[in-house]
């Protein structure tokens, strides 16, 4: 938690420390594609930070190497964010929470710096990538490109925490 902590303060930040547990002006979006999530996710982040994304869900896609079979790995969803500048923290490089504290920390953390969180995880037997923008009472509010489960297609869906962490890809 100390790392994580230390380091938050390499990130953009969107304006200052809140009390809130969500980002409540993060726009949804839809993706353009089944396997596009992972472009979808970092288009919208772009938009957060920028205002405008400078690339559109399929430049990005291109750029990430994203394909139907494999869809987007980690290390082209950080290679993207690199060379537009960004500071980058990942699964593949950096220390991830262990236990299911270290976890909600870390989301909490974040959130409070107005940083929305970029995941990958398994849901419906498939990964998927999705936006953490919220967190109450145990539930992540996602911003979610693939949002067809819940019955109300909005952009937006949530988990409980526990089951988010115990289907980490």
């Amino acid at each position: 938690y100390k790392d994580w902590h230390k380091d938050i303060s390499e990130f953009r930040d969107k304006g200052p420390i809140k009390e809130s547990d969500e980002l409540i002006d993060y726009k949804p979006y839809s993706q353009q594609s089944d396997y596009t999530c992972g472009p979808s996710a970092a288009y919208t982040v772009m938009k957060w930070f920028l205002g405008e994304s400078p690339d559109s869900e399929s430049s990005i896609a291109n750029i990430m190497s994203t394909n139907s079979i494999d869809g987007t790995s980690v290390e082209n969803m950080s290679k993207y964010f690199k060379q537009k500048g960004w500071i980058v923290k990942n699964s593949l490089t950096d220390k991830t929470p262990n236990t299911y504290e270290e976890f909600i920390s870390f989301i909490e953390l974040y959130l409070k710096h107005n940083i929305p969180i970029m995941v990958e995880n398994k849901d419906h037997n498939e990964s998927h990538w999705r936006v953490i923008i919220g967190l109450n009472n145990g539930i992540i509010k996602f911003a979610d490109s693939y949002d067809k489960y819940d019955g109300n297609e909005d952009g937006f869906s949530s988990m409980p925490a526990n089951k988010f962490f115990d289907n980490r890809s």
